[in-house]
């Protein structure tokens, strides 16, 4: 330790204890907004999927749309099992016939 500290600074662990808090903190706040301007981004991509007849995104940049064409598909096997045997066929039946309205029951995540 340096001569000038010897009198003031008498234990190292508390200072980077804290130094540890603090940058945990931090980057824990820089990465949730990273995670939710990733959420919002791809928000926007389904949103305007799904105003232009799900065909195709029209003010979607191409690297995106390839992006996601490349990797925004899941497997059977990543889809946890107790929402994979509750997700809706290809075929859906009307809930109630008296509305007219095909109606299909989706489970909630």
């Amino acid at each position: 330790m340096n001569a000038q500290y010897a009198n003031s600074l008498h234990d190292l662990v508390a200072p980077t204890f804290l130094v540890l808090v603090i940058s945990w903190m931090t980057v824990t706040m820089f990465t949730d907004v990273f995670q939710c301007t990733i959420d919002t981004i791809i928000q926007c991509y389904l949103t305007d999927l799904e105003n232009n007849d799900g065909v195709k995104a029209v003010y979607a940049d191409t690297n995106m749309k390839d992006f996601l064409d490349k990797h925004g598909k899941l497997n059977k096997n990543q889809i946890p099992t107790d929402v994979a045997t509750n997700l809706p066929t290809n075929d859906p039946k009307p809930t109630d016939d008296s509305t007219g309205l095909d109606q299909v029951a989706v489970k909630t995540i």
